[in-house]
């Protein structure tokens, strides 16, 4: 069982507590999906950021550092790539079926079709391996 959408705004940080909120999208999956979930919305978050590549390698260094804390077995980070491309291609098509393209301001219309133009290309969401 995962938590299913594992992003920033899902979970609060009270002193060194963190706690996991929004259990929506909870199934059984691929720990490397729920991992993958993660390191997709920073790449997301940080893509104008210059140093991207070296923030979301250091944000999965660390967040593995923590992940392997509670749960030692992770011989499936090979295949966490492979999921953030899964996850890429999964929230485009949600968006594309879910969304009401009239209630969309043009900069998200523009990203939608951004989105589409990636897969098409079949290039990786991260423009490079984490491994």
């Amino acid at each position: 069982m995962i938590h299913g959408d594992l992003h920033h705004h899902n979970f609060i940080l009270s002193g060194n507590e963190l706690t996991l909120i929004d259990f929506g999208d909870s199934e059984y999956h691929w720990f490397a999906y729920d991992i993958a979930v993660a390191i997709y919305h920073v790449a997301q978050a940080e893509q104008m950021r210059p140093d991207r590549q070296e923030f979301i390698k250091s944000f999965f260094n660390s967040f593995m550092s923590g992940y392997s804390r509670g749960n030692s077995v992770t011989e499936f980070i090979s295949q966490i790539d492979y999921f953030i491309d899964y996850r890429h291609l999964f929230s485009y098509t949600y968006h594309s079926l879910y969304s009401d393209k009239s209630q969309l301001t043009e900069q998200q219309l523009k990203y939608l079709d951004e989105m589409r133009l990636s897969l098409i290309k079949e290039s990786s969401f991260l423009g490079f391996s984490l491994l």
